[in-house]
């Protein structure tokens, strides 16, 4: 139901940040920082007739919720966890994760430098085929190609320094037991990157017990502060179904949550041509 009320009545189908609203859905202020919206928010809240404040205000029915809008990944399907990072050399040339970063922000000072988030999808079909002597990595080259090599380091993409994108590439497979070492790079509207994996299987059960990504730019990310390209690394590990942080769909499907979910799906498991 909260979804429902965000996506119908606030009009926001992705929001990177904090809201406050009216029951009924009037937006009263809405920016990145959590106290400015509580402060902002409640001045004008107070100024709104007491009418519109008074115990018991009638709420407007939204009626029921749309299980279709609360996807879930395919059944039977690997999850990979995406780790997105603005990365540091040192004067030995070491790759090392900032302990700060500064998002140029008014009145805003350095924050800790975590990693985002972000989720990728495999089907059950797709997995299996990765097993296969003769596998695919098309699929997979595709999808981190379409979704995934965007500098997302410091906010959502689209919102960087960094615009970059339209990316296509290659990956190469080379089997010693029971592990899959990966290799490849993509190429598009930006700055190169470097494909690497390691994907480990239960031969026995035919399933995964590994499966680790990189890709990797030397002049990936974008700093907001000084306008220098600096090394972006994504990583992809196996997620835990029984996990609920890991069940969150990728980034990709909150761009238009109030869409149709099977035109949402096709569009992200669909290889380009």
């Amino acid at each position: 139901m909260e979804g429902k009320f965000i996506r119908e009545r606030l009009k926001r189908p992705s929001w990177n940040g904090w809201i406050a609203a009216t029951p009924n859905g009037t937006i009263l202020n809405e920016e990145p920082y959590l106290d400015l919206v509580l402060l902002r928010g409640l001045e004008k809240w107070n100024a709104l007739p007491e009418a519109d404040r008074k115990p018991g205000l009638a709420l407007e029915d939204l009626g029921s919720a749309d299980p279709a809008l609360d996807l879930a990944p395919p059944t039977g399907g690997l999850i990979l966890n995406v780790f997105i990072r603005s990365l540091e050399r040192t004067a030995t040339g070491k790759l090392v994760a900032p302990l700060k970063i500064d998002l140029n922000n008014a009145g805003a000072l350095p924050i800790e430098a975590q990693a985002q988030r972000d989720h990728l999808w495999i089907t059950a079909e797709e997995a299996a085929s990765l097993i296969l002597a003769d596998r695919n990595l098309s699929f997979l080259v595709d999808r981190i190609c379409r979704f995934y090599l965007k500098d997302s380091a410091t906010c959502i993409p689209g919102t960087s320094a960094s615009k970059y994108g339209g990316y296509s590439g290659s990956m190469t497979s080379k089997v010693v037991g029971n592990t899959i070492h990966l290799e490849g790079t993509a190429k598009g509207n930006g700055p190169d990157f470097q494909l690497r994996g390691r994907l480990e299987i239960d031969a026995a059960n035919r399933t995964f017990t590994r499966f680790d990504l990189t890709a990797f730019s030397e002049q990936g990310h974008t700093d907001k502060q000084t306008g220098a390209q600096v090394p972006l690394g994504i990583a992809f590990e196996l997620g835990r179904p029984e996990r609920p942080m890991d069940l969150v769909p990728p980034y990709f499907f909150t761009l238009d949550r109030g869409g149709d979910p099977k035109r949402m799906l096709e569009a992200y498991f669909k290889q380009a041509k």
